[in-house]
């Protein structure tokens, strides 16, 4: 359990350390089915810096994959229109529809049997197979590999990662314990 924390690069941001300096991060426990879920409130989404590539623009939430080219890890976050996204085995698997600015929403991904499928508020928005072991062994939320254009400026609440598949239906979102 992770409680509300800031995010504003460089400033705020969690990376667990590396497996083998303090222990393995949760990140290392993702070989079957799992949930990772968190409330998020963006302060707004980035734009492009190039021009006519908007896709390149990422606001990344949570990071497991420990380089750029890893297909032992994800990346959920939201696209320069605020849209949601998982990102594995380097390419989006899905997107939700937009979500608002600085408003709080509730985030799970869910793997069960083999299915991954995103849910935002409860509501599922996409779904895709995968049955990956996730092995990478670093996990960072709010921020990609220290870099700028991929962090997320606004706030994070109640980040739990599990070893079960806590939601395969539609579901009212847990309430938020703390935060702002």
């Amino acid at each position: 359990y992770i409680p509300a924390i800031t995010s504003s690069f460089p400033a705020d941001y969690i990376r667990t350390p590396l497996s083998g300096t303090s222990g393995t991060p949760a990140s290392n426990m993702l070989t079957a089915d799992f949930t990772v879920e968190y409330w998020f409130k963006s302060s707004g989404f980035k734009s492009s810096p190039f021009g006519n590539a908007p896709t390149q623009v990422f606001n990344l939430h949570y990071e497991s994959r420990s380089t750029v080219a890893s297909a032992t890890g994800f990346g959920i976050g939201t696209d320069w229109l605020g849209r949601l996204f998982l990102f594995t085995n380097n390419a989006f698997q899905f997107f939700s529809n937009p979500c608002s600015a600085n408003v709080w929403h509730h985030v799970a991904i869910v793997r069960f049997n083999g299915i991954i499928t995103g849910y935002l508020n409860g509501a599922p928005f996409g779904s895709v197979t995968n049955t990956t072991v996730f092995t990478d062994n670093q996990t960072m939320l709010g921020i990609s590999f220290g870099d700028l254009i991929q962090s997320m400026d606004g706030y994070f609440d109640d980040l739990r990662i599990t070893r079960l598949a806590r939601y395969t239906t539609p579901f009212t979102p847990p309430y938020r314990i703390k935060g702002k």
